[in-house]
């Protein structure tokens, strides 16, 4: 299956072995004049499959699950949890702080969370 997109895709952070969904968006509101006065609600996100290309404005997914993908529909990804955790993963790191303000500041605190990646 290929979804073809109207833009090229530029989001880096879509890859390969993410998974793809798609959730329909609608509009409710009181006048289409204006739409301030309109609210649009996001549904649940359906599985579309595993991401398998991504060239140019085409996501190419083999062996979808679900096919029946609306030309209106709002795309999104995940990534799998195995290989993308939420935590730093390493023995060192090296952050710079630079202020390039004139005037002096003040740093309160900085702080992280990482974890040793071969234990």
């Amino acid at each position: 299956m290929t979804i073809e997109l109207y833009n090229e895709i530029d989001n880096a952070s879509v890859q390969i072995g993410d998974l793809a969904y798609y959730s329909v968006v609608q509009t409710f509101g009181t006048s289409s004049d204006n739409p301030d006065t309109s609210v649009s609600v996001g549904g649940d996100a359906t599985l579309i499959g595993m991401i398998n290309n991504i060239t140019g404005n085409v996501i190419t997914i083999n062996n979808p699950i679900s096919t029946d993908v609306p030309t209106d529909a709002f795309l999104l990804f995940s990534k799998s949890n195995q290989a993308n955790s939420s935590r730093l993963k390493g023995y060192y790191a090296s952050v710079t702080l630079i202020n390039r303000d004139t005037n002096p500041v003040e740093l309160f605190a900085i702080s992280s969370e990482a974890t040793v990646s071969s234990k």
